[in-house]
Formats: structure tokens, sequence, C-alpha cells
């Protein structure tokens, strides 16, 4: 009887042993809450539900070793955010809470792109009024710490050489337009910004919520 009470204890520590060694297998790829990991795997890297513990903390749905889904993390400081991740960075809808001392919460909701906060909106821009020879309004928004507008021309899939347009303020403000060899330069934007875009009889009327360098690139057919 003994050594079977042996045996059975034997075998409950090579299967807590065993489960340890796949637990510490697993490995979460963001430093911040590499630790320790407790959850679902796939090839010895968090995948799936799980919960990932180091200097912060992170709870909800990993693919790859990283936050990727759903999930709730929790900085050292007490700051939380919850909402969508993806590849380790926030991206999608969620809802930033900064604790502050002495005072209450501070929430930001909203969406997130690359781990930036891009505003109340999913998209951070929108064409409110085009007129029917326009074809398209595309925005696309480029690194860098500048805020300005370069707007190009395409007439009949023909880029418009040293294109000449205006902008009329609705809200925000813009500075100096200058023309170059293939777009129209807006300087000194001052985002939120909303206003009419002139050019060659034409008017279109948009909004860019998120600072940065956006080029925006209108088709239109005459």
């Amino acid at each position: 009887m003994k050594f079977r009470i042996q045996l059975f204890g034997l075998c409950m520590f090579l299967f807590a042993c065993s489960a340890v060694k796949a637990q510490n297998s697993c490995k979460v790829l963001l430093e911040p809450i590499a630790q320790r990991y407790e959850g679902e795997c796939k090839k010895q890297l968090a995948h799936g539900k799980g919960k990932a513990t180091g200097v912060d903390v992170y709870e909800g749905e990993f693919k790859k070793g990283l936050p990727h889904g759903a999930g709730v993390y929790t900085w050292n400081n007490g700051n939380i955010f919850e909402g969508e991740w993806k590849k380790g960075e926030k991206d999608g809808e969620g809802k930033l809470v900064f604790k502050l001392k002495n005072a209450s919460d501070s929430v930001l909701v909203g969406y997130w792109s690359g781990d930036e906060y891009i505003g109340k909106n999913k998209y951070p821009y929108q064409v409110h009024y085009k007129p029917s020879k326009v074809t398209s309004v595309q925005f696309s928004r480029k690194s860098g710490e500048k805020e300005e507008i370069r707007v190009y021309l395409n007439k009949k899939n023909t880029m418009v050489s040293r294109p000449s347009v205006e902008l009329e303020d609705i809200s925000g403000y813009h500075g100096q337009v200058i023309s170059f060899s293939t777009y129209a330069k807006v300087q000194g934007v001052k985002f939120p910004y909303r206003g009419y875009l002139k050019f060659q009889g034409q008017r279109v009327e948009f909004e860019i919520s998120q600072p940065g360098i956006w080029d925006v690139t209108v088709n239109f057919v005459e």
C-alpha cells in the first residue's frame, strides 16, 4: 500500500513538472508581459486565450506569442486598455483609462491603429460632398511629425502637373499652399480639419480628424 502511495505521488510530481515545463516553454514575445504565461499554446507560443504577466499584465486573446484580438492590458502604473489588439499593438475599438493621482480617472474612447489613437471614428477621414465629376477621393497618412496635406489631382488617370488648389476652412485652419510638380502642399494644418477643396471649378468637402502628413488624391473626369 505504501509503495502504491509513493508511486502515485511520484506520478503526480512528474505530471506537475511536465505541466510547468510546458507552461515555461510557451513563450510571450512582448517583453513587459513575458515573465509568466498561463493559457493556450501553439508551436511553443501563446496562442488562443491566456494571461501573461511581467512588469505589466495582459489577459485575453493571443496569436503567435502576441496580444491579438480582444483583451485587457494593465500597466504597472495602473492605466488600463480594454479593447482590440493586433500583433501586440492596440488596433481597433477600445477604451483607455488613465489613473490619475488626486483626481478622477481620465478615459479615452475610440479607435486605435498601429498602437496610435486615431479618434472617435473608425476612419480618421470622411468625404461629406463631391460632385458627380469627381469619381473618388483617396486618403493616405504618412509617417512624420509635420501636419500638412498634400493634394494630388488625377484627371482621367493622368496626374495633373503643378495643380492649383484652394482651401476654404470650415473647422481647423491651414497655412500656405505651395504647388509642386505633381502635388500642392498645404502647410500648417490644424487638425481636426474640415473644409472645401476647390480646383478647376469643382468643390469637394472633406474632413480629417487625425494629425499627420496626409496625401489626398482626387480622381475626376473633367
